[in-house]
């Protein structure tokens, strides 16, 4: 799957399975930024902000929910049974 930064933000592509997505909160502004950063080197990118907490854990478990979607229509040797072409999530606005 991939997913892909909130509009407004810079315009950002990754692919789900290489990267770890953590929230991060800024008590200064009073947002939740969540990014996404390599598992293979160190690259970190922003992905989305928000202005609450319940915004942001929506949209983490909605990336959630289509990865598994897609993993249930995934069949033994990895192929993608129920989509012809690869997945893409965008982080929503609020």
């Amino acid at each position: 799957m991939r997913i892909i930064s909130q509009k407004g933000l810079r315009y950002i592509n990754l692919p789900y399975e290489e990267v770890g997505i953590s929230m991060q909160i800024n008590d200064v502004e009073s947002t939740y930024s969540i990014y996404a950063f390599s598992i293979t080197d160190t690259g970190i990118w922003q992905m989305a902000k928000y202005s609450n907490q319940k915004s942001a854990i929506r949209a983490l478990n909605d990336m959630n929910d289509a990865f598994v979607e897609i993993k249930k229509n995934t069949d033994h040797e990895g192929r993608q049974q129920m989509y012809k072409t690869e997945k893409i999530w965008r982080f929503p606005n609020e």
